[in-house]
C-alpha cells in the first residue's frame, strides 16, 4: 500500500511539474528536477531499508523475549507441580494413618463394651 501511494505521488508530482514547466522550463531545469527526484527516491529507499532492518531486529528481540518468558513460566511451574505432588502424597499418608487410628479406636470401643458387659 505504501509503495503504491509512493509511486502514485511520485508520478503525480512529475506530471504536475512537467505540465507547469513544459512551456517555461529549460532542459537543464528539467534535468535538475529529475536528478532531485532521483536523489529523493534514493533517500526514501535508504530510509525504507533502515526501517525494514529495524523491524527485523525488533521481531527478533520480541521472539527472544517471548522464549525467555515461556522458559521462566515453565521453570516457575515445575516447583509448584512438585509441591502439589508432595502435598498429595502426604495427604494420602495421613488418610491411611487416620484409617488405622479409627480401626484402633473401634477395637478399643469393642473391648470396652466387652469389659462392661462382662463385669
Amino acid at each position: 500500500m505504501l509503495k503504491k501511494s509512493f509511486k502514485f505521488s511520485r508520478l503525480f508530482s512529475i506530471i504536475v511539474c512537467l505540465i507547469f514547466c513544459a512551456a517555461c522550463a529549460s532542459k537543464s531545469e528539467i534535468t535538475d528536477l529529475r536528478s532531485s527526484t532521483q536523489a529523493h527516491d534514493q533517500k526514501l529507499r535508504q530510509e525504507n531499508k533502515a526501517l525494514k532492518q529495524k523491524i527485523e531486529r525488533l521481531e527478533k528481540l520480541l521472539d527472544k523475549s517471548s522464549r525467555q518468558l515461556e522458559e521462566k513460566i515453565e521453570a516457575a511451574k515445575s516447583p509448584v507441580q512438585s509441591k502439589q505432588a508432595d502435598m498429595w502424597a502426604e495427604m494420602q499418608t495421613l488418610q491411611v494413618e487416620q484409617a488405622k487410628l479409627m480401626g484402633k479406636v473401634d477395637a478399643l470401643e469393642r473391648e470396652m463394651g466387652i469389659l462392661k458387659n462382662g463385669t
